[in-house]
């Protein structure tokens, strides 16, 4: 749970504080380093786990090569991948072979990846295409791109994705006429392009944000924040990444498409809101873009320029593919028999309490049950189901039954 909200400090001090750990536990932490990006702290957890006796397995695995692939150490992923089979005899899956094409991909080397591809013992599915083609438009190479896509639509064609990249590897080097009829045979398909949105917690509220979309209450005092923190990155040498808006139209309007992205609105919002030195956390649906990702670098930079160098802005973006939230200020909560175990989850995580519709003791039950289950969930092997059960037959008034499989994944425990 720390790992997946960003607090790694917090995941690996928890870690730490269990003193059996099983092959789940360090899986979990070792995935939790590979989020990071940092491929050091999980090889060094994957080789301590070693150590003590346990081997690990297809999970571990995955983990690992993913940390290889966003740290850009093909050699040495590969070298995993072969000992994965040979020497701990693991067949790979189509997970572990995105990957692979993934590690090759990231590394710009796009010919070694297609040809691994095409060598798989299984046939590849649109995942591990979907690794190739995501290359292919980091790398501009349009050629293996087409060739990708036809994949792609043989596999998924009502799949909106290979169409957007597609598009968008098209207006990176200016073909805008390929881009209209990429586009136009989406519509002849009447396939629909997911709208981006993000969302932040402030105060305890969820406050929501949708590409391109104006509805927020506090909209023209965010529209000047974010002017503000572009401005001030253009000081400092950030030039908008037109390159990639999809329309054969003006720089300056590019610019102000590029301005109406779902997490510089929440990012905005953060800033005014939340006092310096305080972690903004932002999650959305859709992958950030690269210009996005230099406005964040810029303003976390910025903050701490302000203050002396005192409060530098941890600020975090988090994916996740889920439906979003209803436009404006809300709970996460959609389910009302969930919605209390998400305000005390909340809380637990936050360390505060605030205003509450359960009493506080339940509360502190929770808080307590909470932090008493979740020092032994992973050496008892409790799921999530039964780990937010067992919480829940503690408080007064809440039957088990309440608690469903689908409204527990939806909190993502």
């Amino acid at each position: 749970m720390y790992a997946k909200c960003g607090d790694i400090g917090s995941a690996s001090q928890s870690f730490t504080e269990i003193s059996e750990r099983d092959l789940l536990t360090w899986s979990i932490m070792i995935w939790g380093w590979t989020f990071h990006g940092s491929l050091e702290n999980a090889l060094e957890c994957f080789e301590q786990m070693k150590s003590t006796g346990i081997k690990p397995d297809g999970a571990v695995f995955l983990a690992m090569l993913a940390a290889f692939s966003h740290s850009g150490q093909v050699d040495s992923g590969l070298e995993l991948f072969n000992s994965m089979q040979h020497e701990y005899f693991i067949k790979p899956t189509l997970k572990h072979y995105t990957l692979v094409v993934d590690l090759y991909g990231r590394a710009g080397k796009l010919d070694p990846a297609l040809r691994f591809l095409e060598s798989m013992p299984i046939s590849p599915d649109f995942m591990v295409w979907g690794a190739l083609f995501c290359a292919c438009r980091a790398r501009k190479n349009i050629q293996m791109a087409e060739l990708v896509s036809k994949k792609l639509v043989e596999l998924e064609h009502k799949h909106p994705g290979k169409y957007i990249f597609l598009s968008n590897v098209y207006a990176c080097v200016g073909r805008w006429k390929n881009v209209d009829r990429v586009r136009a045979h989406m519509q002849n398909l009447k396939i629909e392009k997911d709208p981006g949105w993000s969302y932040i917690e402030v105060n305890g509220q969820i406050h929501s944000f949708v590409a391109g979309d104006r509805a927020h209450e506090n909209v023209e005092e965010i529209y000047s924040k974010l002017e503000e923190i572009v401005s001030g990155a253009k000081e400092h040498g950030y030039m908008p990444e037109t390159e990639s808006v999809l329309h054969n139209i003006e720089e300056e309007e590019k610019e102000e498409h590029l301005g109406s992205h779902s997490e510089k609105w929440a990012l905005a919002f953060g800033l005014i809101r939340t006092p310096p030195g305080m972690l903004i956390r932002i999650m959305k649906n859709l992958r950030i873009c690269s210009d996005s990702r230099s406005i964040v670098k810029h303003a976390s930079k910025s903050q701490g320029e302000k203050t002396g160098g005192k409060h530098f802005k941890k600020i975090l973006i988090l994916l996740r593919a889920r439906d979003a939230p209803s436009r404006g200020t809300n709970t996460l909560a959609r389910n009302e028999s969930v919605k209390p175990l998400v305000e005390a989850i909340g809380r637990v995580v936050r360390g505060t309490h605030g205003s509450s519709k359960l009493p506080k003791s339940s509360i502190s039950i929770i808080e307590e049950k909470y932090l008493e289950l979740n020092a032994h969930r992973f050496s008892k092997n409790l799921t999530p189901l039964s780990f937010s059960a067992l919480i829940w037959t503690e408080v007064d008034n809440v039957p088990r039954k309440d608690v469903t499989r689908d409204s527990v994944e939806d909190l993502g425990c």
